[in-house]
């Protein structure tokens, strides 16, 4: 009986330690994708990797994990002052097809609230601002537009709004004044927000600025 339950022990230790070998190297795979696709930062992914290893293995089942990947790069995104919108987090986990407006959100905020009283974290909200310079980076747009972006949302911050599609209604204001005019397309490709939300907050946003 001894020997039956030792080696039932050592199977599921086996078992235990090829699934955390097996998450770690999916999770170094994310990782790249995300700094590659996103521009996040190298002090970014050290505080996304330092969520990860906090997070038990048993957190990551197969049939969760994603949603948790997503999760974690928020918290760590957050963490650091670059935050990720979920849907940038979404594409780095799933294909860009697969991928509806609302798919998965629901769990994903779940997973995240659920890493912060684990983790006993506390995130002070994010605002507009935290998103620009990233943004500018992913379309290949100069400081001085994310700069003059910032001042823009300074001037005319909309309660209520948005923070990511704030910095994407800034960022289109901004980029016209340069004559590097982003389109509400490519705005939604970057930030993961839609063309309707864009075009809503950037006449909202002139209309502010303007009073």
């Amino acid at each position: 009986m001894e020997d039956r339950t030792a080696a039932f022990r050592r199977r599921a230790k086996k078992k235990k330690e090829a699934r955390k070998e097996e998450l770690k190297n999916k999770s170094e795979r994310i990782w790249k994708k995300l700094r590659r696709e996103n521009k996040v930062s190298i002090k970014t992914i050290r505080e996304i990797r330092g969520v990860y290893e906090r997070i038990p293995t048993e957190d990551l089942r197969p049939t969760n994990e994603d949603c948790m990947f997503c999760a974690i790069m928020i918290v760590g995104s957050q963490l650091a002052k670059e935050p990720l919108t979920i849907r940038e987090a979404q594409r780095v986990i799933f294909l860009k097809t697969e991928i509806g407006p609302h798919q998965n959100r629901h769990e994903i905020n779940q997973k995240t609230r659920q890493i912060w009283r684990k983790l006993k974290i506390v995130i002070s909200p994010t605002n507009s601002a935290d998103y620009i310079d990233r943004f500018c980076k992913k379309i290949g747009l100069d400081k001085e537009i994310a700069e003059t972006a910032k001042a823009i949302i300074t001037d005319g911050e909309l309660a209520g709004a948005i923070p990511p599609a704030i910095a994407a209604a800034g960022i289109k204001i901004a980029s016209r004044k340069f004559g590097q005019e982003v389109t509400k397309q490519e705005m939604a490709e970057i930030t993961g927000m839609s063309k309707v939300t864009i075009r809503v907050i950037t006449r909202a946003l002139e209309k502010q600025i303007e009073k």
